[in-house]
């Protein structure tokens, strides 16, 4: 006999994962500690290339965040998750449609990597984190940054590298007001 057990843990999020199919956007819920797919029922995602990344820590106040995007190759779909979560050892995560893995790319020659941000999003063909921590984990908090990367694939080795011309780069907003969210007007990002 199947038997279900739900640990009653708070909704965190609910984002659709778009996948390959025209139209075909999966409801991936998350709460403080999993993430579950809709299958004609809630089911948990166990699956996880990198031992841990298929659970994650946090409060409720972590909420998640998550854009789909191309993966190493243009036709891959890949879900880029979020929760904002500093002191994540997994840091964020990216879902191919069947595993979890970790995701915090090396941002420049000395090794300092992209742990977590509270918005991914896609503008202008580069995956965009927004309000970013980075550094030797957990970082520094940079409440004001945008930092992107190369047109392409965000899974590359050096797609984030502002130290490659062409590759990744950051920009910080002449405020000290942390980005909380974005909305896209026309053509632009605000």
């Amino acid at each position: 006999t199947d038997i279900y057990w739900y640990p009653s843990l708070p909704v965190m999020g609910l984002l659709t994962y778009e996948n390959s199919t025209i139209n075909d956007e999966t409801t991936i819920a998350f709460d403080t500690r999993f993430s579950y797919i809709y299958n004609s029922g809630w089911e948990r995602i166990t699956g996880e290339v990198t031992v841990g990344a298929a659970e994650w820590s946090g409060s409720n106040s972590d909420f998640f965040w998550g854009v789909t995007w191309t993966g190493a190759s243009p036709s891959d779909r890949i879900f880029f998750v979020t929760n904002f979560n500093e002191a994540e050892p997994n840091f964020m995560r990216f879902y191919n449609g069947v595993d979890w893995d970790n995701f915090n790319p090396v941002i420049d020659a000395l090794g300092s990597t992209l742990n977590s941000a509270r918005i991914l999003t896609v503008f202008k063909n580069r995956l965009i984190a927004l309000n970013t921590w980075e550094g030797a984990a957990p970082g520094n908090n940079y409440v004001n940054r945008a930092r992107y990367c190369q047109i392409g694939s965000p899974l590359d080795v050096n797609a984030w590298r502002q130290d490659i011309v062409g590759r990744g780069n950051a920009i910080d907003a002449p405020t000290q007001e942390a980005i909380v969210t974005v909305e896209f007007v026309k053509d632009r990002l605000i």
